[in-house]
């Protein structure tokens, strides 16, 4: 996973690692189902992150519909 954009890294064929254009990743990786507390603002600010690069997304693809 990328920590500044939350995509999933993948390994290509020719074993190259590149970021996923549309697989993220958000939670508690290490700590299995358990989310405490202290997890729930790191959680938060990786869903709004997400979201913000999936709005944007949408709006360049409508954008490109349109024009």
């Amino acid at each position: 996973m990328d920590p500044a954009t939350y995509h999933i890294m993948q390994m290509k064929p020719e074993k190259k690692v590149t970021k996923s254009n549309a697989i993220y990743a958000v939670g508690a990786m290490t700590r299995g189902q358990i989310i405490d507390a202290g997890m729930v603002r790191g959680i938060a600010e990786a869903t709004s992150r997400i979201a913000d690069d999936l709005v944007n997304y949408l709006t360049r693809r409508i954008g490109r519909l349109l024009l």
